[in-house]
């Protein structure tokens, strides 16, 4: 099929949801498993070392991104911040700057937040880590050394590359790292097609976040369902709309630097509405967030690299088209719960339900 007609089958073609037993077996699978999720010192996103009560705290020390929250509350993973190694595969994060006007200087400021970070307390080294204790471990890059992966013999070691598309991605997506059996490509896609994924690539988001999750993190803030009014836009797409916009429509991030993750939730669970207009196509990690939160996302779909949960109805060209469209939602409640349901369920199904599926299934592969 063309790539036009594939995109379009992407948005208006459905895919089979699981039926709620089939899942509740899925998530029985895990109930007695030990998960561990993993970053190195020198990793920008994610969350922070310091011990927490709950997995709501855990969550909100993230940095800049919520991350994969299911990890924390589906799963209960346990959370390290591990110290850079000395192996030359766990300095893949270098890759990434390597094209930066002056990657030196890169590497120097990168060097300096690792040492700040190592100095923080709950930041261990890679091998005080009993890795042989936990039946999966989740990493970001790639921050405990082969040596110590091919030590475990009953543990399923994946890894996202924190950089969608970058130097890390695109070697993995021909081969994993060595002694991890499983890359976790980013993607969320309806349809697994053009290009289909390797045997030892699964379809999963950076935000592998379930809508409960989100509920549970705004139920722990304090957030009231009934509040939710006006429109956010994300940062790109200030500029694709007059300024100021108008009370209805709030700007992320325009009033100063990045929020805290607490604010990032109260601002999108105040909300009724999210918008992308930005021309620039970029991966859609925003998407999950904002829907499992609770909004209903309008968009520009060329601008998505995964455009699955966007519906026809609210595909959008213009600033224009997208106020008409949310004024007749407005006008119309029953119509708004409809869309509202039917984009929900689709951004479950392929940032939560069907990833946490094809992890299962190859877990059963691996340790038949």
């Amino acid at each position: 099929m063309p790539r036009t007609w594939l995109n379009q089958f992407e948005i208006r073609a459905l895919p089979a949801f699981f039926p709620e037993p089939e899942f509740a077996r899925i998530m029985g699978f895990w109930r007695n498993k030990k998960v561990a999720f993993v970053r190195q010192s020198a990793c920008l996103v994610s969350y922070e070392a310091k011990p927490s009560r709950t997995w709501m705290d855990r969550a909100l020390s993230a940095k800049r991104h919520p991350g994969p929250l299911s990890l924390l509350a589906e799963l209960r993973a346990d959370f390290y911040v591990v110290r850079q190694a000395q192996e030359e595969e766990t300095f893949a994060w270098r890759e990434k700057h390597q094209g930066d006007p002056n990657p030196a200087e890169t590497f120097r400021r990168m060097e300096e937040y690792r040492l700040q970070e190592e100095a923080k307390p709950g930041v261990v080294a890679c091998d005080a880590v009993p890795w042989g204790d936990y039946d999966l471990v989740v990493c970001l890059d790639i921050p405990v050394p082969t040596r110590l992966v091919q030590n475990t013999r009953r543990t399923l070691w994946a890894y996202l590359s924190v950089e969608g598309g970058g130097p890390l991605q695109e070697a993995s997506e021909k081969s994993p790292v060595a002694g991890y059996h499983l890359f976790l490509n980013h993607h969320f896609r309806r349809f697994r097609v053009r290009p289909r994924n390797a045997h030892h690539m699964l379809e999963f988001p950076f935000s592998f976040q379930s809508r409960k999750a989100w509920m549970d993190l705004q139920a722990y803030l304090g957030l009231r369902e009934s509040m939710r009014k006006g429109t956010i836009l994300d940062r790109a797409s200030a500029g694709e709309v007059p300024s100021p916009p108008g009370p209805a429509f709030e700007v992320m991030g325009s009033a100063g630097p990045e929020l805290e993750l607490a604010d990032l939730v109260r601002l999108y669970g105040s909300k009724k509405y999210a918008l992308r207009l930005d021309r620039h196509r970029r991966w859609g990690n925003w998407l999950p967030e904002v829907i499992q939160s609770g909004c209903i996302f309008l968009g520009r779909l060329e601008s998505l690299e995964n455009r699955s949960p966007l519906l026809p109805p609210l595909v959008v060209e213009s600033f224009r088209q997208a106020c008409e469209k949310i004024e007749s939602l407005e006008k119309n409640p029953h119509r708004f719960l409809i869309l509202q349901d039917l984009q929900s369920k689709v951004m479950e199904h392929v940032a939560f339900r069907r990833p946490l599926a094809d992890l299962t299934r190859k877990f059963r592969e691996i340790f038949k």
